[in-house]
């Protein structure tokens, strides 16, 4: 699953193809918001990843929540 993340918000929903998270992220850079794509094995809620942004946190480190070696 995908979703997109900017600094102050997600897409509010996960993809299951990466062609849809491509649209969405096409749709945040048009508007002029810097946003990039995460890969996720599983659930995530992603009103908690909002949260998160709204509070304390960034995109930046959000994906790094995500990332794999």
């Amino acid at each position: 699953m995908y979703f997109v993340i900017t600094d102050e918000k997600t897409c509010g929903h996960l993809h299951r193809k990466l062609g849809r998270a491509i649209d969405c992220l096409d749709k945040f850079e048009k508007a002029g918001f810097p946003a990039q794509i995460i890969k996720t094995e599983e659930y995530v809620s992603l009103d908690w990843i909002d949260h998160q942004l709204c509070k304390w946190s960034s995109a930046s480190s959000i994906a790094k929540m995500f990332e794999t070696n």
